[in-house]
């Protein structure tokens, strides 16, 4: 998990790997907790690196963003690769999320969409 601070405050950009299923999930839960907890004004997470993402790993990802979003936070996810983008795809979440192909443009969607104009 990486802070990039910015002039419209800090950005924690969490970086998920592997699979993240059912028997994975909960240490996704942790650290989006943990994430939230460090008090960013913007999260991004990317999900470059996950080679499965199941229904467990989305409903964690809806939940995140709604938290976000009761917190004022600007929050996107990163999914350019089949594996995690596909099941976004699929279960209609992708119009849900803020979906993103890569970290330039999660940082875009963030800024914007928490200060607009």
């Amino acid at each position: 998990m990486a802070t990039v601070d910015a002039d419209t405050g800090s950005t924690t950009v969490l970086t998920v790997e592997g699979e993240v299923d059912m028997l994975t999930v909960s240490g996704l839960r942790r650290r989006l907790g943990d994430a939230f907890n460090a008090d960013p004004t913007h999260l991004i997470v990317d999900l470059s690196g996950v080679g499965f993402l199941g229904s467990h790993g989305l409903a964690a990802l809806l939940d995140a963003q709604e938290r976000a979003g009761l917190e004022d936070r600007g929050f996107a996810v990163v999914a350019k690769a089949r594996a995690a983008r596909r099941p976004i795809e699929i279960s209609g979440l992708a119009e849900v999320l803020n979906l993103c192909e890569d970290l330039d443009q999660a940082q875009v969607a963030v800024y914007g969409a928490r200060h607009p104009g």
